[in-house]
């Protein structure tokens, strides 16, 4: 680009040229990063100052004389900077030279490193065993209601007995006669008060205490007495004397 600007015959075409890359800070000796405008016929001498630079086409005016406005326009802080436009009005060549705010790696803090993030774990998940055993089917909820409970007493059940008397069971016979007029004799279960001082071996007369599991099984009934025969009433002398007269005859 020099080369064609220098071929040019309009003398007055002058290229601005943007340098960075690394040099040495002249106060510090430390190496920092720096950006510099500078014009065709300095930079020459700027790159001498830095390691391996990169050089690149800013800008074209029409004479040599740095263009404060133009060059003003690349570091915006000068447009806001009170300091710095006073600075400037002074010595517009300070406007060209654009440094960064690099701070030497001696001074900077310690940054702890970043941690990677932790792989994912990429393993299928474990498949559930199938249960073999077929499924229970379920709970019948259609069941028939439960009876209901009534207090009701059943025909035969013994009715409380007053203080200082309790109830046994005592089986009683009585005998009856059939439809054929046969004797027949049945155990008739009955419930009965005796009193603690009454002794409870010697049942009334007619009862038994022995359960009805173990009670003797009733006699069969004996067959009637068929009456005797009727004897013959003895034949009258006349017709014994009529039969034999009418015999000899």
């Amino acid at each position: 680009m020099q080369d064609w600007m220098a071929s040019q015959d309009n003398a007055s075409v002058f290229a601005i040229y943007v340098v960075r890359g690394q040099r040495k800070d002249a106060d510090t000796g430390a190496t920092v990063y720096t950006i510099e405008l500078v014009g065709a016929d300095a930079l020459n001498d700027v790159r001498a100052r830095y390691t391996s630079p990169e050089c690149l086409l800013y800008a074209v005016q029409a004479h040599k004389s740095y263009d404060a406005p133009l060059l003003a326009s690349v570091n915006r802080e000068t447009l806001h900077d009170a300091e710095m436009l006073t600075r400037a009005q002074k010595d517009t060549s300070r406007l060209g030279a654009i440094v960064n705010a690099h701070t030497p790696s001696g001074e900077l803090p310690a940054v702890p490193p970043r941690r990677p993030p932790p792989a994912k774990d990429t393993k299928p998940a474990p498949t559930p065993a199938v249960d073999a055993q077929p499924a229970k089917p379920p709970a019948d909820d259609t069941k028939p209601p439960m009876p209901a409970r009534t207090d009701t007493k059943r025909e035969g059940e013994p009715h409380p007995s007053k203080p200082g008397r309790k109830r046994r069971l005592v089986v009683r016979k009585i005998k009856t006669k059939n439809e054929k007029g046969y004797t027949v004799t049945r155990d008739v279960e009955e419930y009965e008060s005796y009193s603690e001082d009454e002794s409870e071996e010697a049942p009334p007369a007619g009862a038994s205490s022995v359960p009805p599991a173990q009670a003797a099984p009733p006699a069969p009934a004996a067959p009637a007495k068929r009456p005797p025969p009727a004897k013959s009433k003895p034949k009258s002398a006349q017709q014994a004397s009529l039969t034999s007269f009418f015999t000899k005859r």
